[in-house]
């Protein structure tokens, strides 16, 4: 169901787009509705990680892991059984944030340096960083890199507001508040909510 609407929106997307010079507002559109799909790729990988790190130990081959992932009854990213080409991008999500998560002290200094893209590229080569593709580092990667590096800085402000919220959430439930209560509660605790938020509950 939930890849439907996706295929809808960006379908929607897509019709406001001319074909001679295309519409500047259908790319944005596309954006926003891509990014929670790519969130949810990127949490995906995370979660798998440590289940494909103990493959590669035990020296699984991609194929090995794929028979592996499902006779142990691990669903693939959209549901149903793995084919080789869903752990493959599985495999480069999980090299990308990994490199990311590497890289993110020595690479944010450089950007707070206003470096462009193609310095950052020069510097973690004359480091000797390995990178994405395991050749040289190039703007390309770097753009790729710096991406994800703001994918997972976000993904890590929900996890953190999220977290912080639940302790709230517990104790208005057993207060008893109702839905309307709760947000009232949030807004007088400095999280103001939108009001076609509280008409929805509503």
């Amino acid at each position: 169901m939930l890849r439907k609407l996706h295929g809808k929106l960006i379908k929607e997307g897509l019709k406001h787009t001319s074909a001679k010079s295309g519409n500047p507002n259908a790319a944005e559109v596309i954006s926003k509705v891509n990014k929670p799909k790519i969130d949810v790729a990127i949490v995906f990988a995370d979660l798998l990680q440590p289940i494909i790190a103990d493959y590669k130990r035990k020296g699984y081959s991609q194929r090995q892991m794929v028979k592996a992932l499902n006779e142990e009854g691990f669903t693939a990213p959209e549901g149903g059984k793995w084919v080789l080409s869903q752990l493959q991008k599985v495999l480069d999500r999980v090299r990308l944030n990994e490199v990311a998560r590497d890289l993110r002290n020595t690479v944010e200094p450089l950007r707070a340096n206003a470096l462009s893209d193609a310095g950052i590229a020069e510097e973690l080569n004359t480091k000797g960083i390995s990178s994405l593709k395991r050749t040289t580092w190039d703007e390309a990667q770097v753009k790729k890199l710096l991406a994800r590096l703001e994918q997972i800085k976000d993904i890590e402000l929900i996890n953190k507001f999220v977290l912080d919220l639940l302790p709230l959430l517990h104790a208005y439930r057993s207060r008893g508040l109702s839905a309307i209560e709760m947000l009232q509660e949030f807004e007088a605790a400095g999280l103001p909510i939108r009001q076609q938020a509280t008409e929805a509950v509503a």
